[in-house]
């Protein structure tokens, strides 16, 4: 806050999005350079690896200048997994909805997952 006090009730523990929004990029890989050593010999360069994300409800994907960009097409959750970006609905509080997790700034459906 402007005086310098924290308001624990604010925590934003989980991305929000709006429509267009850009929630993700990743550029094409590029070709390893020839490098060196200590002693200067020669580090032929390893080949980058390209590690696709996919795109699953409610993202959208465009390619600008060698980068994917990925856009929220709602306004709601990022939910990001190994290998995928979406945009749900639905927000789950892990335990009580209660004082513990502060206040909760969501327009989309709030579930408890108390134990």
């Amino acid at each position: 806050m402007d005086d310098g006090f924290f308001d624990f009730r604010e925590v934003n523990f989980t991305p929000s999005t709006g429509v267009g929004q850009l929630i993700a990029q990743r550029p094409q890989p590029v070709p390893g350079r020839v490098g060196y050593d200590v002693k200067g010999r020669v580090l032929e360069a390893r080949q980058g690896l390209d590690y696709p994300l996919k795109a699953r409800s409610h993202v959208e994907v465009r390619r600008e200048k060698g980068v994917e960009l990925y856009l929220a097409t709602i306004d709601e959750v990022v939910r990001i997994s190994v290998d995928a970006l979406k945009v749900i609905w639905q927000l789950a509080v892990k335990g009580d909805i209660d004082f513990g997790p502060g206040n909760l700034d969501f327009r989309g459906t709030c579930a408890s997952m108390a134990r």
